[in-house]
């Protein structure tokens, strides 16, 4: 950031910036109204704002928006203390409020929790599948059938122990459980909420009770 003071201007002024046709004057004290005038023409301002150190610092951290703003996309013409280049990099990197850059990184902190919890939910429903399917094969190795094919498995409880320890019912969970994460596995279905999830974890509880019944 240019640090040497312009020449012909007092040292009382501690930061100069422009944006869109406005000159910001950043001074510890108020600076004459030919001073201001005088900067303003040097840099061909359309207008000219005086901002006191005190004042400037409660527009800050107050978030004007239209002060964030123009350190964010404005020229820096003085920046003897390095004010507005910090102010500027805490905006860029989404520490104000009132920026767009702001909403950005909160949106950002958003989405990437949100990912997490659907990690989370894809997770808990493939142990739930797992749990399902692995009692399920169990059954049938009671009878004798070892089964690698997911898809094939509630067609063999149905052959092999419907009306024989397993009800029409509790395959039928174990059917929507596997298919159910079959058609999310290849895309053709969307990710289940949480209350579905729930939904099939109950039914796959039954069904894993009613495996464990079976002599």
């Amino acid at each position: 950031m240019p640090k040497k003071i312009p020449k012909g201007m007092r040292t009382g002024i501690k930061a100069l910036w422009l944006h869109e046709g406005m000159l910001y004057i950043l001074a510890s004290s108020r600076p004459s109204r030919q001073e201001a005038c005088r900067l303003q023409a040097r840099f061909k301002a359309k207008e000219a704002k005086v901002l006191l150190s005190d004042e400037f610092f409660r527009e800050v951290m107050e978030y004007n928006t239209k002060l964030l703003v123009s350190i964010r996309d404005g020229k820096v013409l003085y920046d003897g203390l390095d004010i507005v280049k910090v102010i500027g990099i805490n905006i860029q990197k989404g520490l104000m409020a009132g920026t767009k850059e702001m909403l950005l990184r909160k949106f950002m902190v958003i989405r990437k929790e949100i990912k997490q919890i659907e990690e989370t939910k894809n997770q808990v429903f493939e142990n739930i599948y797992i749990s399902c399917l692995e009692s399920a094969q169990a059954a049938l190795i009671m009878k004798g059938r070892v089964i690698r094919t997911p898809r094939l498995v509630p067609e063999l409880l149905k052959i092999f122990l419907l009306g024989k320890g397993l009800e029409r019912t509790h395959i039928g969970y174990c059917e929507e459980i596997i298919w159910t994460y079959k058609a999310i596995e290849h895309k053709k279905a969307p990710p289940l909420t949480g209350a579905e999830i729930d939904r099939l974890s109950k039914k796959a509880e039954l069904f894993r009770d009613a495996v464990k019944r079976i002599e």
